[in-house]
């Protein structure tokens, strides 16, 4: 098609610049979605890895969980819950690339700290106008790398949800080239769930 290639590292607009535990402000999302059989107009941002489109979410969640959890933030899409925070040149930032109908939404957790390791995290979550999204483990960076998160996504209930076998336990590849090969995870949503 015509759109833009994905890179790992495109400009976007940040979302968050500094913090540890904070959301970004509501964002809207570019193209008419649903979650789990539910339209979502937009979406909040953590710096922990994931987003919400639970627009009553006010705290970041750092403590990452087996899915289902009714615990665990609601109507969300982990690219890589796990207790982040943003410094130094990190960021958490979007752009839309693609022409209607056929867009596609990034929301990119850029250089991401975990907490208390010097090792650095790049993921991005791309959500399709048509429907479908996935989490792209672009590139992590230390030789002494020790984190794992959950990757998955979870309905408004806390009773419906999907996560790769390994979380909350999944490892981030430690890929210290973005000319390597990203791990790309494609999430398959359920049903709606009461």
């Amino acid at each position: 098609g015509t759109e833009a290639p994905y890179f790992y590292d495109e400009a976007g607009t940040d979302l968050i610049t500094n913090g540890n535990d904070v959301l970004s402000s509501w964002q809207t999302l570019p193209f008419a979605w649903d979650f789990f059989g539910v339209p979502v107009t937009g979406y909040y941002a953590s710096d922990n890895g994931y987003i919400t489109f639970d627009q009553s979410a006010t705290t970041s969640v750092s403590a990452n969980t087996t899915l289902p959890n009714p615990g665990a933030p609601r109507s969300a899409i982990f690219a890589f819950w796990d207790d982040l925070q943003v410094s130094g040149i990190g960021s958490v930032r979007s752009w839309t690339i693609g022409l209607a109908p056929n867009q596609t939404h990034c929301i990119q957790w850029f250089n991401l700290s975990p907490v208390g390791q010097s090792a650095t995290v790049t993921t991005t979550l791309r959500i399709y106008e048509g429907g479908a999204f996935d989490v792209v483990q672009d590139i992590g960076n230390s030789a002494t790398f020790v984190t794992s998160g959950t990757i998955g996504a979870q309905d408004a209930f806390g009773s419906n949800a999907v996560s790769i076998q390994s979380a909350p336990n999944s490892q981030f590849l430690d890929n210290t080239s973005d000319t390597s090969a990203d791990d790309v995870y494609e999430i398959i949503q359920g049903p709606h769930a009461e």
